[in-house]
């Protein structure tokens, strides 16, 4: 992708220096975040409100919701695309089966291949 690719995303991560290297990420693949949250809580207002291509999520975060949770709010309101993202392996994360727009699994540290891999899943990749 390329700085003028025009796709944006939401990045919804409870960890600063996490949250600061998945911003880079998402730099170099030319990929502009609209908006980002620390909080499950926080995350369907953001992404009514900013109308990012894809949300990048974490499963375990701040407050009382989980990153699944939340995804499922999302997921009823809007179509937008969900990448999850956790340190934990996929089979441990119990009801993802439950996300309709959930189009990938990362497994932390998330690498710029692997983030470009799963946006051809998306189908509203701009490139």
């Amino acid at each position: 992708m390329s700085e003028a690719s025009g796709v944006r995303a939401v990045l919804v991560e409870d960890e600063a220096i996490i949250r600061l290297s998945l911003r880079v990420v998402l730099r170099d693949l030319g990929i502009a975040v609209c908006g980002e949250t620390d909080r499950a809580e926080d995350s369907l207002a953001l992404v009514r409100n900013t109308a990012p291509d894809f949300v990048l999520m974490d499963i375990k975060l701040k407050g009382e919701m989980t990153g699944i949770e939340a995804a499922r709010d999302i997921s009823a309101e809007l179509e937008t695309p969900i990448i999850f993202m956790s340190a934990y392996d996929f089979e441990d994360q119990v009801g993802l089966e439950n996300v309709p727009t959930k189009v990938a699994y990362l497994k932390k540290p998330v690498t710029g291949a692997d983030l470009a891999e799963s946006l051809k899943f998306t189908h509203r990749d701009k490139s």
